[in-house]
């Protein structure tokens, strides 16, 4: 077994194994019931692992590269757009997502770093510490907000969106279209 692909995202861990699998090789998403639990055993565990069997390595590690290249991408015409310089180049915007983790790490270390900065802190010193952590426990929601309103990121131009609420109801209809016609 060798290691093919690796992502910090379970969606695309999926995919890309699915994808792998379509053309033809034989790949496995490794850990993802242990890393999916806990985002600090993913960081450890160095994200989701897609890995193959020997035999299979070539052909997936071609495929990838197609994958990677865009050879394998929709056509413009049924790929998202972006609406400010009409390009076809759409990724969903991790930053939020970092904002939200970065933040998370600050709110439990601001105040120990301050309680650790004294000697022996008196009660008022304690409280302090708290206090200074309701900016910040204030400031996650606001985080939280613009990770569920900016979602998606034009690579060309560097335009931030909200990804289209009717896209599951056009992914549906492109089902029944397909299942339509496969029947």
């Amino acid at each position: 077994m060798r290691r093919v692909h690796t992502t910090f995202d379970l969606l695309e861990a999926h995919i890309v194994a699915n994808l792998l699998r379509e053309h033809g090789a034989a790949v496995w998403a490794h850990d993802v019931d242990i890393v999916r639990q806990d985002w600090f055993k993913m960081i450890a565990f160095g994200g989701f692992r897609l890995v193959s069997n020997d035999e299979s390595v070539a052909q997936a590690r071609a495929t990838l590269a197609q994958y990677r290249d865009g050879s394998l991408a929709l056509a413009e015409d049924d790929a998202d757009v972006c609406p400010k310089c009409s390009k076809a180049r759409v990724a969903h915007d991790p930053q939020p997502r970092r904002n939200v983790f970065l933040a998370m790490i600050v709110l439990w270390l601001v105040p120990a770093a301050l309680l650790l900065s004294l000697n022996a802190p008196t009660t008022s010193e304690i409280m302090a510490a708290f206090a200074l952590q309701v900016p910040l426990y204030l400031s996650v929601p606001w985080l939280a907000i613009a990770y569920f309103k900016w979602r998606m990121r034009c690579t060309a131009c560097g335009f931030r969106w909200r990804e289209r609420p009717q896209r599951h109801a056009d992914l549906a209809r492109m089902a029944e279209e397909a299942a339509g016609s496969a029947g």
